[in-house]
């Protein structure tokens, strides 16, 4: 298209038809609060597949304008696996005759909260604003790779340098 006079000019397109899909399982033990303890063991199994440059504030851009599935895959948040611990003890009451003893020592409880999970996905791209795809983007992903599979599909160093040995 052209505007007024000189050379044609690109139209700015903005689009919004990038989709997110979280699926999850948790799971949960609890022991309810006896003998002065009380503790709570929760497991999460999720997945978060998104498109790259979908409305998550990740900032990424599409690698190839001419086919939008190349930048579906595992979202920047994705965590798969999320174990969540928490007890709490309430220490027995003072037993002694002293004031200060009662002051100082009842109502004592310690509690502990501690989470574990899986590491992010990440994306490899080639340097320099190669364009593999012809997409128009300037952005293409390290050919073995795609959208987040740093971590999922490819799980050790020895499968990236195999693949980055393959492409230099």
């Amino acid at each position: 298209t052209t505007f007024g006079r000189g050379a044609p000019q690109p139209i700015p397109y903005a689009d919004s038809s990038g989709f997110s899909v979280y699926k999850a399982g948790l799971f949960r033990l609890n022991k309810r609060f006896t003998d002065r303890f009380q503790m709570t063991t929760s497991y999460t199994f999720s997945a978060l597949d998104t498109f790259g440059g979908d409305g998550l504030g990740l900032g990424d851009l599409p690698t190839n304008t001419f086919d939008r599935r190349a930048d579906f895959g595992p979202g920047g948040l994705d965590r798969r696996h999320r174990l969540v611990v928490s007890g709490l003890y309430d220490f027995p009451d003072y037993g002694g005759d002293s004031a200060f003893g009662k002051a100082a020592l009842d109502g004592w409880q310690v509690s502990v909260i501690s989470i574990a999970y899986s590491g992010l996905p990440y994306s490899v791209f080639l340097p320099d604003s190669v364009d593999l795809a012809g997409g128009g983007s300037f952005t293409s992903y390290l050919p073995g790779t795609g959208h987040g599979s740093i971590g999922r599909d490819i799980k050790t160093v020895e499968e990236l340098n195999s693949i980055i040995q393959a492409y230099n």
